[in-house]
Formats: C-alpha cells, sequence, structure tokens
C-alpha cells in the first residue's frame, strides 16, 4: 500500500503560553475521484478560512499516491481510511473521540447492488465515517453551484440524470456541467474555483434529495450538508 499525501492548511499558533493551539477536531477527506475531486477539495482545504469552515476544525484532504491513485471501489477507500487512521494514531496525533473520516464516493456503482450499499452504509455506522454521496455521481454537486440549475435543468432532466448514459463519451450528468461551465473536470483544474460558490450549492443541494440511506432511484447528494457542518461545527 503507497503512503498518502496530505493537504491541510492548518497552522500551528503558539499561546501566550507558547503552548501550541491544535484543532478541536481534524475531518480527514478521503474522495473517489482522482482527478475532479482532487482539484476541489484541496482548494476548499486552501481557502477554509475565506469559506467559513470553523476557525478550530482542521480538514486534511488525504490524497492516495502510487498503486492506489485510481483505486475508486467505496470498500477500498474504507480500507485507506483505516490505513490512515492507524497511521495517525501511531503519530499521536488522532483523537478516536473527536476526529472523523469523510469518505466521498458515487453511488452510480450500487445501482444494481442495493444489498451491498447497505452493508456498506452499516459498515460506514460501525466505524464512524461520515460519507457523501452523490447519485449519480460527484458532477451532480459541481452542478449545483450554478445558480437556477435545480429549476432549470435538474428537476427537467430528471430522468436522463439519474439514468447518466454516456453521451459523446462522458456520462449525461458530466457533459451537463461541461456545456455549462466550458470546463471538463476530469482534466481542468480550474474546476477547483467553483469552491467560492459554495453556498449556492448548499442551498440548492436543500431542494433535492440529501437522504443518503434512500437515494436509490432519487437524485441524491449531501456533500453540501457536510460542508455546512464544518462552517457551523461546534
Amino acid at each position: 500500500m503507497a503512503p498518502f499525501r496530505d493537504f491541510s492548511s492548518w497552522n500551528i499558533r503558539s499561546s501566550e503560553s507558547d503552548e501550541p493551539i491544535l484543532p478541536y477536531r481534524r475531518y480527514y477527506l478521503i474522495c473517489e475521484g482522482a482527478n475532479t475531486e482532487n482539484f476541489y477539495f484541496k482548494k476548499l482545504v486552501d481557502e477554509r478560512k475565506l469559506l467559513g469552515i470553523h476557525p478550530m476544525i482542521d480538514v486534511v484532504y488525504v490524497e492516495r499516491t502510487g498503486e492506489d491513485i485510481h483505486m475508486s471501489a467505496p470498500v477500498k477507500l474504507f480500507e485507506c481510511a483505516e490505513l490512515k487512521k492507524k497511521e495517525q494514531i501511531d503519530k499521536g496525533v488522532f483523537d478516536e473521540e473527536r476526529d472523523k473520516f469523510i469518505v466521498v464516493f458515487d453511488y452510480d456503482v450500487f445501482k444494481n447492488k442495493a444489498k451491498n450499499y447497505q452493508d456498506l452504509l452499516k459498515l460506514a455506522d460501525e466505524r464512524g465515517y461520515i460519507l457523501g454521496v452523490t447519485n449519480p455521481n460527484f458532477e451532480l454537486f459541481l452542478v449545483l453551484h450554478i445558480k437556477g440549475s435545480v429549476d432549470d435543468i435538474i428537476i427537467p432532466d430528471y430522468e436522463k440524470i439519474l439514468e447518466n448514459k454516456k453521451d459523446g463519451g462522458k456520462r449525461y450528468i458530466t457533459k451537463v456541467f461541461s456545456n455549462l461551465s466550458g470546463i471538463n473536470p476530469k482534466t481542468n483544474k480550474n474546476v477547483a474555483e467553483f469552491v467560492y460558490k459554495v453556498d449556492v450549492a448548499i442551498e440548492q443541494e436543500k431542494m433535492i434529495n440529501e437522504d443518503i440511506r434512500n437515494c436509490h432511484n432519487y437524485i441524491t447528494c449531501n456533500i453540501g450538508r457536510i460542508i455546512e457542518s464544518l462552517k457551523n461545527a461546534e
């Protein structure tokens, strides 16, 4: 198993007593995609202060490297999370009472495997993971950053988006996003700039299903809800 590369904008500061100020909680992000999610969440980490992430919360983006970079099966992501957790525990920097793992993946791989998905939810509960799920895939969350996209695109094209067939070599929702933004999210790092519109995505996401336990046959996303929780964490 190859090592991980961490991205965090947390700066260790000293208090008046010269003791380091540590975060109240760390959230470790592990994502399915090697490009799109990578671009987006690294930017989110870099701009955590501007985006209003709670000042005592550290968000650590865990990038998979080497032979694991294209490993995308959710159960494999869980394995990565456990390895990363052990690594952090061994370093003495993981608080098992407070620190959390957020695992982000697409539901489309479970379209005909509902039992497998329920098993995965149960395992996540047992391990205390937070799951970020999009049905059909992550580009749906990106489309939510575009004001009016729920009323103008997602609802009118509901069945096409849910079916998400390939169209010209791209999945339907990916093509929708590319047409709206002029960006290929798989290759263009400028997709990261959409983090500055994350508040639009958070609000629009509330107009669709956010319940990942009941997402079969429903366009679903809860990533905005997770990011909102990072902004409002106590």
